[in-house]
């Protein structure tokens, strides 16, 4: 691994134009990557193509997240399927919805679902939106008249939410939610939706716009990278303290390879006691490794490869979760250690063994393209004349 060596801003880097921006309702799309990063970071799959659209797929496979600027109207597109007692639903925002919003709730598919009973109301009400009913339809307007949400009940029954920001020469964005989206998500929309804080835009980039309020000020490229980087840095840490609270539940055997359609099941293992660790026991796994590779370079059997290769790529015990785990252990033995010279060179090696772990957790995703692999072969072999599965 080479050294990385943070330099500091640095003489030559030149400090850029932005703009904070005020209501965020307004102040157009922004950076696509704001939400996509941190998708990728909390193990989302990126299945965009180059030069197309985005489009990112939850690790379960039960949400997909995309963006299409090149269509009209354009915009987001977010679909969950049916998930036991929870019908299926979508939202779609229009192109110019703030980022910022659109992370209240793409960000919030990426947590746990909270006990409490969520209320989409309440994050607008605290901000001192006026909430009525108009006819059949409960509404709450923004203070400054530019944004809204609303759930609209229709005369033949059907009922949605809609949202949105427009100011006086028309220029804004508007979004719809089918009804049965879970109100968890349309909540933390609400809440960024209704948000004080002001957004940052790069000079060009700022609405023309009546109904905003700007501020200059001068940012450094580094300090723009610093900020992605605490997003994505939350991302990965909320996704290694789930994965690892799963990983201290009782395990099971690996999956058995069946055929696509087939079902899938687990026995229990019985643990047997931990030998005496030495570099030879884990050399032994190394050299095991180079065998497994060894054998995969004779072209076997691709059903033969998929299930030995299966268990370094389990979601919870598979090969990058456990390196993961083993080089932030590491990095704790030594920094925990008493008689380790606490040193700035100390304390960047031990970021760098850190760093090398996020990186190998990025990878915990990597047994789907497994099942995909399997089931792309399996469809294959299925569809020739005479062919069956057995195992």
């Amino acid at each position: 691994m080479k050294k990385k060596q943070w330099q500091g801003w640095g003489p030559g880097e030149q400090a850029e134009q932005h703009y904070l921006v005020q209501s965020r309702a307004l102040a157009g799309g922004g950076d696509v990557r704001h939400v996509s990063e941190f998708l990728r970071a909390s193990g989302w799959r990126d299945k965009s193509k180059s030069g197309g659209p985005l489009f990112m797929e939850s690790p379960d496979r039960t949400v997909r997240v995309a963006y299409d600027p090149y269509v009209v109207p354009g915009g987001w597109t977010i679909h969950g399927k049916a998930n036991g007692p929870n019908g299926e639903w979508s939202a779609h925002l229009g192109r110019q919805t703030p980022v910022e919003i659109v992370a209240g709730l793409t960000d919030a598919l990426t947590r746990p679902r909270e006990a409490h009973a969520p209320n989409v109301w309440a994050p607008l009400q605290e901000q001192n939106w006026h909430t009525r009913f108009e006819g059949e339809h409960y509404m709450a307007t923004s203070p400054d008249g530019t944004a809204w949400m609303q759930y609209h009940q229709g005369n033949d029954g059907s009922a949605m939410w809609w949202t949105g920001a427009k100011d006086k020469q028309g220029n804004g964005w508007t979004a719809n939610f089918t009804p049965n989206t879970p109100m968890h998500l349309v909540q933390a929309f609400s809440t960024e939706l209704a948000g004080p804080e002001p957004v940052m835009r790069p000079r060009g980039r700022v609405p023309h716009s009546a109904q905003i309020r700007t501020w200059s000020v001068s940012v450094k490229p580094s300090q723009l990278s610093a900020l992605q980087q605490a997003r994505i840095t939350a991302a990965r840490a909320a996704t290694w303290a789930r994965n690892s609270t799963r990983s201290t539940r009782p395990r099971t055997s690996v999956r058995p390879y069946t055929p696509a359609g087939g079902a899938r099941t687990r026995r229990p293992v019985p643990r047997s006691p931990m030998p005496a660790l030495t570099p030879d026991t884990i050399r032994t796994l190394t050299e095991t490794l180079s065998d497994l590779t060894d054998y995969l370079r004779e072209n076997p059997d691709p059903v033969e490869a998929l299930a030995l290769v299966e268990p370094l790529l389990d979601e919870y015990t598979g090969l990058p979760v456990q390196l993961a785990d083993t080089l932030r252990a590491l990095a704790r033995a030594v920094q925990d250690h008493p008689d380790v010279p606490r040193t700035a060179q100390g304390d960047l090696l031990i970021t760098e063994l850190r760093t090398a772990a996020w990186e190998q957790a990025d990878q915990h995703t990597l047994h789907y393209v497994l099942d995909d692999l399997r089931d792309l072969y399996g469809s294959a072999v299925a569809s020739e004349p005479g062919c069956c599965w057995c195992r």
